[in-house]
């Protein structure tokens, strides 16, 4: 077992002093001056990492360094190793985080009356001072204890309303949630400028869903119009105009039908309403009658030209002309009422 007392503190303090020497290094190195390589002897995760942070410093990898001068002064908190963050952090435009750190080093070395490191506080914190943005947060109404305040994601107390928030300068979001409203605002801050933002939160409204009422009024839509196009050669029109011709006979045989039936009830309707009164319910079949005539117009005037249409197309279809190059089209549309054929032949 190793003995414990003076010597144990003195190897220590050794240590220590070695940290304080590397980190004056890395000051010299970051204002341009070569300095002498760090000693060798390191031992602990905590010394181990301050010296990959320093060595990285040097190279300018200033975002791995100051994760490794973080682990280590997690592990260690040396006031050598917290000046190397501070000046990391500082070179990597992160100068919130700087200026924290380097007003904790500030304090640390005038409660241990350390000199040097007092100096090297003081410096960066006139450096870095200046570049930092702050930011004034104040509402309207007292927030709730429970209200979520996030500063560029980073969660923050209720308490900080109305302090000065230092943060790098640049663009930064607000965001304000409570259980009756919300905030966010997004703004942009230069180096050394102040902004106060109102807290102004919007009330959270509940979404209902919307349920499909069963007594939606009926949305009535026109028949659909057919288009069909089909070749237009011999062959083509011949077969075009058997289809077109037999779908007019189908349409003008069930407009015969509703015309016929639309006359019947009409002939009812006259026995049953004698000086042309009729109950309610006679008038109804009036009605009937009156819509069954109307289909059966259509119908009938539809089936006719779909009839012609069809025959026209059948005979120009045996005349056997020669066909073009081109394969001749027929394109034809039958709608409520009307019937259109066009292509080219």
């Amino acid at each position: 077992m190793r003995p414990q007392g003076s010597l144990e503190k003195a190897g220590a303090g050794a240590m220590r002093s070695w940290r304080g020497t590397a980190a004056w290094l890395v000051v010299v190195a970051m204002m341009g001056i070569t300095a002498p390589s760090a000693a060798q002897n390191a031992q602990g995760a905590a010394e181990a990492l301050f010296k990959e942070a320093v060595t990285l410093a040097k190279k300018g990898d200033f975002a791995t360094a100051v994760d490794k001068f973080q682990a280590s002064y997690q592990m260690d908190p040396a006031p050598g190793t917290l000046l190397g963050l501070a000046m990391a952090e500082e070179k990597l435009g992160r100068v919130a985080a700087a200026l924290a750190h380097y007003r904790d080093l500030l304090a640390i070395a005038a409660k241990a009356q350390d000199g040097r490191r007092k100096t090297a506080a003081e410096a960066g914190i006139r450096r870095v001072e200046p570049k930092v943005a702050r930011v004034v947060l104040s509402s309207e109404q007292p927030l709730p204890a429970d209200a979520q305040i996030t500063l560029d994601g980073a969660a923050l107390p209720v308490a900080a309303i109305g302090s000065e928030l230092p943060v790098d300068p640049g663009e930064r979001m607000i965001r304000v949630t409570t259980r009756d409203g919300e905030f966010s605002e997004k703004v942009t801050l230069a180096a050394g400028a102040t902004e106060k933002i109102v807290i102004t939160l919007k009330s959270i409204a509940p979404v209902t869903p919307v349920a499909a009422s069963a007594s939606a009024p009926k949305v009535e839509t026109e028949p659909p119009v057919v288009v069909a196009e089909t070749p237009a050669g011999s062959r083509g029109l011949r077969t075009t105009g058997l289809v077109v011709g037999g779908v007019g006979v189908v349409a003008a045989g069930i407009g015969t039908w509703l015309w016929v039936k639309s006359g019947k009830t009409f002939d009812e309707v006259e026995s049953a309403c004698p000086d042309h009164r009729c109950s309610p319910d006679q008038q109804g079949k009036v009605d009937d009658g009156k819509q069954q005539e109307s289909l059966g117009r259509i119908a009938l005037i539809a089936g006719g030209v779909l009839a012609a249409t069809g025959v026209t197309l059948f005979v120009l279809g045996g005349q056997g002309k020669k066909e073009s190059p081109a394969p001749a089209t027929a394109r034809w549309m039958v709608g409520p009422g009307s019937v259109v054929v066009s292509g080219s032949f």
